[in-house]
């Protein structure tokens, strides 16, 4: 796949807590979440950034960007918000979706191509939206601005006041969006 003129964005700076370690640094086959993440999105993206954290020493792929966010302790959208200020529009990605392959970002960028709503496409997998697997352009900012302002962090609250299209995921992307969020969900994935 061509790289396109999108940036995509990491986001990996949440705590971890129900895991008890940094699930951006969990190993499959020799290789980081984080690192495969980074890996994929430099395969369909002209931009990579890794939001919420600094760049580890050992850091592989120098064409990747690390910000933290401009405004700490805003979770998600806080985050957006940092990368938004940069770029005209971005693919997010959570960290912890170890299934997840180029396929799967390539239909994404597929199904932007096709959207003309204002704010972005918000992927649905079944019964549930998946903000960290979709595509927001800069023209959420104000929204973003907003809800932060008002102590809104929720992801899902930008959702429900912006003008975005809903896409469902088909199946093959829906088995892709897995994360993780506990060392038993971990485990259950590689004995998988």
């Amino acid at each position: 796949m061509m790289r396109q003129q999108i940036a995509v964005a990491i986001f990996a700076g949440g705590q971890s807590q129900r895991m008890g370690q940094d699930k951006a640094q969990l190993e499959i086959n020799g290789e980081t979440l984080l690192q495969r993440t980074a890996k994929m999105a430099l395969d369909v993206a002209s931009r990579v950034y890794v939001i919420g954290r600094i760049m580890p020493a050992t850091w592989p792929f120098g064409e990747v960007q690390f910000m933290l966010d401009e405004t700490p302790h805003q979770g998600p959208l806080g985050g957006l918000q940092t990368v938004l200020k940069r770029e005209a529009e971005v693919l997010t990605l959570a960290c912890d979706m170890p299934k997840l392959t180029t396929d799967a970002l390539g239909w994404l960028l597929k199904e932007r191509e096709k959207s003309q709503a204002a704010h972005g496409v918000i992927v649905e997998n079944a019964d549930q939206w998946e903000p960290l697997f979709s595509v927001y352009t800069a023209q959420c900012l104000p929204l973003i601005e907003e809800n932060l302002g008002n102590g809104r962090r929720s992801m899902h609250a930008l959702i429900k006041r912006g003008n975005f299209d809903l896409v469902l995921a088909p199946p093959e992307i829906q088995k892709q969006l897995i994360n993780v969020n506990t060392l038993e969900e971990w485990a259950a994935l590689e004995d998988s």
